[in-house]
């Protein structure tokens, strides 16, 4: 089997996604955008923050928890189970949605799976039957029904996955339809590990930094008005 050709691609590097600092960083340390400040956002007991608006709808779980949803993501588990691991990131403007095919005149719907500390950026639409752990999903691409990513795989942006593609662990995807283009170097495991970290703790921060701001205008107000 001849091996795939290298191509140049950039991945931002981890500092693009925020310092690895713990949760019990000074809250003082965290700036917010505006858009940041303005979102609201839904918390469970297992630490998953989902961004409003989102559309999270039918069977869609994330009970292993310390899983962010940003604000305009959808994910229907209205027609098959979605179940999303430990740890995930999922951006806004991303569809996540079981695929079907038709069987004597009747669609039969698929789970879909998302392994842990996998990232799906912004602008992606996911159809797979599932998306191995440590995966990560580059902006403005697509994964196609019944497709099958195996853990530690990148897809490279603007890409488009085939219906029913298998793609090898720790291998590189990209074009349209994408194909295999390279591979990620054994280190890369660890380095998806701390990526999808590091976006969940800034995640995390940004929440607790907003509604400490909240908290601290509701108590100037409290003031203002107790005041003679």
């Amino acid at each position: 089997m001849d091996e795939p050709t290298q191509i140049e691609f950039a991945v931002p590097p981890l500092a693009a996604y925020g310092p690895l600092i713990s949760r019990d960083v000074s809250l003082s340390q965290v700036v917010l955008s505006e858009s940041e400040a303005s979102t609201d956002y839904m918390s469970t007991k297992a630490r998953n923050h989902i961004g409003t608006p989102s559309l999270v709808s039918g069977s869609v779980t994330c009970s292993s928890g310390r899983t962010f949803i940003a604000p305009n993501a959808k994910i229907c588990g209205d027609n098959a189970p979605v179940q999303i691991g430990e740890c995930c990131v999922i951006e806004s403007n991303t569809v996540l949605e079981p695929c079907h095919e038709i069987i004597d005149g009747a669609a039969a719907y698929a789970p879909l799976v998302v392994g842990d500390l996998s990232i799906i950026e912004e602008g992606c639409r996911i159809e797979a039957l599932s998306l191995g752990p440590l995966t990560h999903i580059m902006h403005d691409s697509v994964v196609g029904p019944r497709a099958v990513l195996a853990p530690c795989v990148r897809v490279l942006p603007h890409s488009r996955v085939p219906d029913g593609f298998v793609a090898p662990p720790f291998t590189i995807l990209s074009g349209n339809p994408a194909r295999v283009v390279g591979r990620l170097p054994p280190a890369a495991a660890a380095e998806q590990r701390a990526r999808a970290l590091a976006v969940y703790t800034r995640a995390e921060l940004v929440l607790r930094a907003r509604k400490a701001s909240l908290e601290a205008q509701q108590q100037q107000l409290q003031q203002r008005f107790a005041a003679p």
